[in-house]
């Protein structure tokens, strides 16, 4: 099955690596003593709790759309049946 929301997950997976490299840069800067830390720290916490969230609600979608395909394929094997 080759659709839109299969390429939405994967370009969502194609993010990964950066949002952790971004992730890695801000604790590398944090324990340096950069003198933003404070800021640096509430941007990465944002990062992450908005990167999570994105990810729940992408599996959600997911989730509800495989459950709408499959009750459409029982019908259509319903309508298949009774045809015969």
């Amino acid at each position: 099955m080759n659709f839109r929301p299969q390429k939405l997950d994967i370009e969502l997976q194609g993010h990964q690596p950066v949002i952790e490299r971004v992730l890695n840069t801000g604790n590398g800067l944090i324990a340096a003593g950069h003198f933003a830390a404070p800021d640096i720290r509430h941007k990465m916490d944002e990062l992450s709790k908005d990167w999570d969230d994105l990810m729940m609600q992408s599996a959600s979608r997911r989730t509800h759309l495989d459950a709408s395909l499959a009750k459409h394929k029982v019908k259509d094997r319903h309508r298949a049946c009774r045809l015969i």
